[in-house]
């Protein structure tokens, strides 16, 4: 039942558990002016709850991945979901708007200790083109969850209310507690049953001194970061600022996602000729380009929305040629303990993306400038990492599932 999942049902249920975060990110933003009017505050603060979840979610990640790979994979993922599912009924519950952020940080840890083990899944049964085919897979199922958390939360919160979103969150994590977690497979080799500050030290510094995989680290997290600096502005830009309604806000924000799942089904067949190292470098010139285009309109005065709304598709949706292949490329390094490496690299990313969306908070101006100008410097940054750290043609290392790596090319 457990072992003998094929690469398909695999990548169902990593998604299914993955898509948990991008459901409480995007689900609530909808409603964040009415959550603000009646909570007494403003967007732009209620915004920074945004922030604190993805920080809340990189110590997660952070504390997650070591622990799944000394305890096991599915053991860590259950504490983490039940502490998801109870903060999220604990927050439907609360009125208060300080509170909220505070809660939502630790709602994102649960979420961390969950999400870093799904990557560590597929390291430890596949790699090289085959594990980058099966992130696409899973990034494609994913990407479903973004695309209609914003729906979700504006249906939910048209009839029920804001405090019903976050009941809707602690009932999916209560169905992947009962219903996903049970099917996941362990890891083949031995689950080691002791662990150190020392031994953990150790092996993030393996990460943190291997200078190709720190090359893809920075370029993931900077390139996200993009993302992050929308998702963070993303109410504010199309409801405020552009004047969008909440019920069409669902649909201008789904057409970054669907970008996204139309780039991630080129990458097998970009597979059959290139491998994910130059497939990655595509990904992010595609990037770069539409948020230079971007900045270029903001300064000028002329981001009207008729442009704004491609350039922003195109610069969030490249993350589906980003996402799969920059994760293939950093985590073939670590056949060993891939959850240790995962939890650094995604606690980057969730780090790096929170700031760059607390910077364009902080200095906001009444327009959209502070959002193309951090989406620019995450670009920029993701394009120079690869270039310069993770430069050259990728040669994938004979790994052993499971096994030990040939280390002949570091």
């Amino acid at each position: 039942m457990r072992m003998d999942l094929t690469a398909r049902q695999l990548a169902v249920l990593l998604a299914s558990m993955v898509a948990l975060s991008p459901l409480a990110v995007d689900a609530y933003l909808p409603a964040l002016p009415t959550m603000a009017t009646e909570l007494g505050t403003t967007v732009n603060i209620l915004q920074t709850s945004l922030s604190t979840y993805l920080g809340g979610l990189g110590l997660g990640l952070l504390l997650g991945g070591p622990l799944s790979d000394h305890y096991g994979r599915r053991l860590v993922g259950k504490i983490g979901i039940f502490i998801f599912m109870v903060i999220s009924l604990a927050i439907a519950l609360i009125h208060h708007a300080e509170a909220i952020i505070v809660l939502r940080f630790v709602q994102a840890f649960g979420g961390g200790c969950l999400t870093v083990i799904a990557p560590a899944f597929v390291r430890d049964r596949y790699d090289g083109k085959e594990a980058a085919r099966i992130f696409a897979l899973i990034g494609l199922i994913m990407a479903v969850a973004p695309l209609l958390a914003p729906a979700i939360g504006a249906v939910i919160l048209t009839y029920f209310g804001w405090e019903w979103i976050f009941v809707f969150l602690g009932a999916y994590a209560l169905l992947i507690l009962i219903v996903v977690m049970p099917r996941l497979p362990e890891r083949r080799i031995k689950v080691l049953s002791a662990i150190s500050p020392r031994q953990v030290f150790k092996d993030y510094w393996g990460v943190l001194t291997h200078k190709s995989a720190m090359g893809y680290l920075l370029t993931q997290s900077f390139a996200i970061g993009v993302m992050f600096v929308f998702l963070t502005s993303s109410s504010y830009t199309y409801i405020e600022y552009f004047g969008v309604s909440e019920g069409m806000f669902p649909v201008y924000f789904g057409m970054n996602m669907v970008a996204a799942m139309l780039l991630n089904r080129l990458n097998p067949f970009l597979l059959k000729f290139l491998d994910p190292h130059q497939i990655l470098g595509i990904g992010l010139c595609s990037q770069f380009l539409t948020v230079v285009a971007l900045a270029f309109l903001t300064l000028a005065g002329r981001a009207e929305f008729v442009f704004v709304v491609p350039l922003i598709v195109g610069s969030v949706g490249a993350a589906g040629l980003i996402m799969p292949n920059c994760m293939t490329c950093f985590i073939s390094n670590f056949p060993e303990k891939p959850g240790t490496a995962n939890a650094l690299f995604g606690t980057s990313q969730y780090v790096i993306g929170g700031c760059l969306g607390a910077l364009a908070s902080a200095f906001h101006t009444g327009n959209i400038l502070p959002m193309s100008l951090m989406m620019l410097v995450g670009s920029v940054t993701a394009l120079g990492a690869y270039t310069v750290l993770a430069g050259g043609r990728l040669r994938m290392p004979a790994l052993q599932r499971d096994g030990q790596a040939d280390d002949s090319r570091q």
